[in-house]
């Protein structure tokens, strides 16, 4: 019969992905979770537009409409206003749920995209 136990390689394989993981990081997109899943969507996205803009300019959120309902992301403008939302706004009572405030794994499409047009104007100025 086989054992069950990890071998040692499979154990370092297993802690170079989770650092790996670790390290990718966003600084704009917060992760929110334990939402109440038994508000309908629009009015979620809503009052999750009213709490977070009270504390950041929020550029966009996505609450998915059917799976992963109970969760959603953020994308705020600046990290410093990302991590003012964290501070204040984590284990938050909401729709009879604590929230949970995170920085999510990686930033949103939008930020990338940001970044892109900003790079271009900053080249398109040193140009002139």
């Amino acid at each position: 019969m086989p054992s069950n136990k990890r071998t040692h390689q499979q154990s370092n394989r297993a802690t170079k992905r989770k650092t790996k993981r670790q390290n990718i990081g966003a600084k704009y997109t917060l992760y929110v979770t334990n939402l109440n899943s038994k508000i309908k969507p629009v009015k979620m996205k809503e009052n999750l537009y009213i709490l977070f803009s009270s504390f950041a300019d929020v550029l966009e959120i996505h609450y998915p409409r059917k799976d992963r309902r109970g969760q959603g992301w953020i994308v705020v403008s600046s990290p410093e206003e990302a991590a003012q939302c964290i501070e204040k706004l984590d284990n938050f009572q909401m729709f009879e749920n604590q929230i949970h405030v995170n920085l999510a794994r990686k930033d949103a499409n939008i930020i990338g995209e940001l970044t892109k047009l900003e790079s271009h104007d900053k080249e398109d100025e040193d140009e002139d």
